[in-house]
């Protein structure tokens, strides 16, 4: 504060009056212009000829550097000749260049000398120096001198005395004088009513904060409004901040902007800040982060420390901007250096965890601990947490207690829950059960679910105290009511378990429900294995299915385990091998060992590991001797191109121990590959009767065929409609065909098209090629080529070979779109690319042109 009191003083006594004689009015008027070079030139002739103006003004270009580079040892050589030729306000600059040591080593006595000097010359400015100097003494009597030159000084008019007795009384100084804000007012008052810009603005922030004055936003923007007239930046930026404030009833975003604006032309950090948070927001509009981050980017190059540490965010997270850790250390880096302690934090993290840096703990150590020395209560921490977890190069619990007790000090609950979690390590030889207790019912009573929770399970685990589960319960009820997923987590096993009275199975859900909608890993597990173990009210496997695919997203090896086994369950409709094997393989990939025992069902086809077919049939005949289903149904693959009395052998295991799919293979295999009727209705019936929709299908397709049965429509169609009901679109398909063709049943094209609709909209491809061709090829119903194209595209799109070939015609032909041959040929490449005749046929025929 002393040094920027001084440099005020010495910027301003530099200045002078134009001299009458023509030579300096010359140089005076080229240095107004700004053409510092001639004018430097015509100062030089001056002082050489005498003049000790002239020396004063070369000393304050050399201070400055207009013209020249910045010198502050010639500035002072300058100054000093001025001095001794008796130039009062020379007298005055090396007073203050002695004052702060500029140019020349400090040496307040001397300083002391030439403010008396030019004081005595009529210099009366140079009282505010000598008041300074003494203000920055100790004694009460230097004091005391140094207010009586600065009363001396403002009494005469001068604001900057007045400006600078404010301060002092306000107590903004480190002058050790008593507080006395009616002076400190009264002085603010008088300047600003010289027009004191400074002075404007500390009374103006007065009347807006109400410290020691009541709110008064009028009286605050008539002051800002002054000081700004006079270009100040500070005023500038105040001024903005009223035009945000709903309460100055002034609020104008956009005039707002303009006052930041201004402010930020001169280099107002603080406004550039606001402008850029302006801009991320979207109060200008819509939210433009790439706008703002040039505004805090210019602020961080104005060496805003705060927006260094935000860019170094914006860098480090990627979220907004491309992810970059070299311009993301460069601003953590540049803030930490100019003594941002937050900034030293997040380097000695990137540190610690060797994040886009080399692993350097001593480096963390040194910013750690200078952050901590500078008053950061986090570096505490993190020291604490550093030699908990041993990234020093060893655990060390005893300094961590250190550090977590030194970062306790600051009362907040993560401090004490910190050294709580030490003081229970049972590693750790100093170990104090009863004081962690202490600390955590500290954290609880500032209303710390996480607290809550600790406590509550020593109450329920009875490791260090009497079991209480009457206690724990009640701190878990309140922990869960206050968010904590691990309380309501540990409230649901209370439940689940009647830890407090009867089992409670709806209960334990629903607070397993509450957390595993958020996300979390455990409580999803909970419901899906409740799904699958609970009784016939709480069964529902698809429902544990979601719950386990929900935590195996995640990376949860146990649930992609749980969904292996489901889909390995023979006795479930939705059993499917293949994808058994992908997820035992995902869970095996991610260490799970009952899952590596089941990977060698991969062996068959080399999911996952090395192709071992012998190692493979022999682990799927043990199983499928057990009366697994999937393997019964993998060694029928196997075999039915190599041994048809094997394949059939193994089938009969899965199909006798009723596992769906193995009796719709088995109702297939007789079917079509052996025919035996008789055998193929009986297990498609028991299929169907399992709720196997492909079978109840098929066999539906026997009554409607009289394949095997009589041929019984009206059975057909009840077989269809619970296929369809399970959700089988291929039953729904063949219903609509059997709609639009008339046959075996009353042609209703209407009903036909509704269904197919339905169903291409659910993707089904079939579906969506015979819409198409229907709106576009059949005059019997109401065409409409612009859904025929849209349907033939979306299946053409999607693989339907038919589907091209279909609109390869439509362009060839301009039937619903332009004629176009090169869309045609495209069309059927595609087509005969996978196999098709006509397409081919077509294709020939076109490219002959």
């Amino acid at each position: 504060m002393k040094r920027l009191l001084f440099t005020l003083i010495s910027c301003t006594l530099f200045a002078g009056a134009a001299l009458a004689q023509s030579a300096m009015e010359k140089a005076d008027s080229l240095y107004e212009c700004g053409n510092y070079e001639e004018a430097i030139k015509l100062f030089r002739q001056c002082a050489e000829d005498g003049d000790s103006i002239a020396y004063n003004r070369l000393g304050y270009m050399y201070a400055h550097g207009k013209g020249v580079d910045v010198d502050e040892k010639e500035s002072f050589r300058l100054c000093m000749i001025s001095a001794k030729m008796g130039y009062p306000k020379a007298q005055a600059n090396v007073a203050a260049s002695y004052a702060e040591g500029i140019g020349v080593e400090a040496d307040r006595e001397k300083a002391i000398e030439w403010y008396t000097k030019a004081l005595d010359n009529g210099f009366d400015e140079a009282m505010i120096g000598l008041g300074i100097i003494y203000l920055s003494r100790e004694s009460k009597e230097d004091i005391e001198k140094g207010i009586a030159y600065l009363v001396q000084c403002a009494e005469q008019g001068n604001a900057d005395a007045m400006h600078i007795l404010a301060t002092v009384y306000e107590g903004t100084t480190d002058v050790e004088i008593d507080k006395d804000i009616e002076k400190a007012i009264q002085w603010y008052t008088v300047a600003a009513e010289k027009g004191h810009a400074d002075s404007q603005i500390n009374l103006a922030i007065m009347y807006l904060r109400g410290e020691h004055l009541p709110v008064d936003y009028d009286k605050a923007f008539e002051l800002l409004s002054g000081a700004a007239e006079q270009g100040n930046d500070d005023a500038l930026y105040y001024l903005g901040l009223i035009h945000e404030d709903e309460i100055s009833g002034r609020m104008d975003i956009e005039k707002a902007l303009e006052y930041y604006t201004a402010a930020a032309e001169q280099g107002e950090t603080r406004a550039m800040m606001n402008i850029g948070r302006l801009y991320e927001s979207g109060d200008l509009g819509e939210p433009d982060f790439l706008k703002a981050l040039e505004y805090y980017t210019a602020a961080a190059k104005n060496g805003h420390t705060g927006a260094q540490l935000l860019l170094g965010i914006t860098y480090i997270k990627g979220e907004d901007v491309i992810k970059n850790p070299e311009e993301a250390l460069k601003w953590f880096n540049m803030a930490a250096e100019a003594g941002d302690t937050d900034a030293m934090n997040q380097l000695a993290l990137m540190y610690i965890e060797g994040a886009y840096v080399a692993e350097d703990f001593k480096k963390a150590n040194e910013l750690l601990n200078k952050a901590a020395l500078l008053g950061n209560n986090d570096s505490y921490k993190l020291l604490g947490y550093i030699n908990e977890n041993g990234y020093s190069g060893e655990v060390n619990l005893a300094k961590a207690e250190t550090y977590y007790r030194m970062a306790a000090q600051d009362g907040t609950v993560a401090s004490q829950m910190n050294l709580a979690r030490v003081l229970l390590n049972e590693s750790y030889s100093e170990k104090n059960p009863e004081e962690a207790l202490r600390w955590l019912e500290a954290a609880a009573e500032q209303g710390s679910a996480e607290a809550m929770k600790e406590i509550a399970l020593l109450y329920l685990m009875g490791d260090y105290f009497p079991t209480d589960f009457e206690k724990g319960f009640k701190l878990l009820k309140t922990a869960s009511e206050l968010g904590n997923e691990d309380a309501t987590y540990h409230l649901g096993i209370m439940y689940e378990y009647g830890e407090v009275g009867e089992p409670d199975i709806a209960k334990a859900m629903e607070c397993y429900r509450k957390i595993a909608e958020t996300g979390n890993v455990a409580a999803q597990i909970k419901m899906g294995k409740l799904y699958i173990q609970g009784d016939e009210d709480v069964m529902n496997i698809p429902e544990a299915l979601n719950w386990f695919n929900k935590a195996a997203e995640q990376g949860d090896s146990d649930a992609m385990l749980y969904i292996a086994t489901i889909y390995a369950f023979p006795e479930w409709e939705g059993a499917n091998d293949s994808l058994a094997i992908e997820w035992y393989s995902k869970a095996a990939e991610n260490g799970n060992l009952k899952a590596m025992q089941i990977i060698a069902d991969c062996y068959y086809n080399g999911t996952g590991v090395e192709q071992d077919t012998d190692k493979a049939l022999e682990i799927y005949k043990q199983a499928a001797t057990a009366g697994d289903g999937d393997a019964s149904l993998a060694l029928f693959t196997h075999y039915l191109e190599t041994d048809m009395e094997d394949a059939v052998h193994w089938l009969e295991y899965g199909a006798n121990a009723e596992h769906p799919k193995s009796m719709f293979v088995m109702g297939a295999f007789y079917l079509q590959l052996q025919p035996d009727y008789e055998k193929a209705i009986y297990w498609l019936q028991k299929a169907s009767d399992a709720d196997y929709p492909d079978a109840t299908r098929v066999l539906a397709d026997c009554y409607i065929d009289g394949i095997g049965v009589e041929e019984d429509t009206d059975k057909a169609l009840e077989l269809y409609s619970d296929a369809i009901l399970a959700g089988d679109a291929d039953a729904a398909f063949k219903v609509a065909l059997l709609y639009i063709n008339g046959e075996k049943v009353e042609k209703n094209t209407e009903k036909g098209i509704e269904l197919l609709t339905i169903l291409a909209e659910n993707d089904h491809l079939d579906s969506q090629y015979l819409l198409g061709a229907l709106h576009i090829f059949d005059d019997s119903i109401e065409q409409d080529f612009t859904v025929g194209i849209q349907w033939l595209k979306k299946a053409a799109e999607n693989g339907h070979v038919e589907a091209m070939v279909a609109l390869g015609h439509c362009y060839e032909d301009g039937l619903g779109v332009l004629k176009n041959s090169n869309d045609a040929i495209f069309w059927y490449r595609k087509a005969s690319n996978l196999g098709s005749e006509e397409a081919a046929e077509k294709l020939d025929s076109l490219e002959e042109y």
